[in-house]
């Protein structure tokens, strides 16, 4: 087995706990509605960017596609595996007068910006309550949603394993 599965491991658990604090942040309504996904993206990114740098300096320089693209796999699916259930843990902790605090928040952000006539924005506001209210709620479609999670991160990862592999030389006797 290769070494750099605890490292990967470490630093998928380190995204996963930088996740359950943009989940704290969400919830308590700090910040942007979309700056906790935008951040929870580029956190992938960053962590894929340092664990592949690092395992290639300790290499004398070089890492192999395979080996770059293995390094995002094991951050990725270390990082679901913990974030998703301390996320859905946390989420479920609330109260129902909580809950309803925290999308009242939620929506009246997302509406203050926005200039709506009567009809749209009420149309919008249940719209967005409904959508919202999904964060609460586990169930099959929130499993499928870390799947699909994965998957797009998957596909960054395999960019930034084609970007940062550098192969070494091949020595012909």
């Amino acid at each position: 087995m290769k070494e750099y599965w605890k490292y990967a491991t470490f630093i998928g658990v380190c995204v996963a706990l930088f996740i359950l604090g943009l989940s704290y942040f969400q919830y308590n309504g700090i910040g942007s509605v979309w700056v906790p996904p935008i951040l929870t993206f580029l956190s992938y990114i960053v962590a894929f960017f340092i664990a592949i740098f690092f395992y290639r300096k300790k290499n004398n320089g070089y890492v192999t596609f395979t080996d770059a693209f293995l390094i995002c796999v094991i951050i990725n699916v270390a990082a679901s595996v913990f974030s998703t259930p301390l996320t859905m843990a946390y989420a479920s902790s609330f109260s129902e007068s909580a809950k309803n605090q925290i999308l009242d928040n939620m929506v009246d952000k997302s509406l203050y910006n926005n200039y709506f006539d009567e009809r749209d924005e009420l149309a919008l506001e249940d719209q967005l309550r409904r959508n919202y209210e999904n964060m609460f709620n586990v169930n099959a479609s929130s499993i499928l949603s870390v799947f699909w999670m994965i998957f797009v991160i998957a596909v960054f990862g395999l960019i930034i394993a084609l970007i940062m592999r550098k192969d070494p030389p091949l020595v012909v006797d």
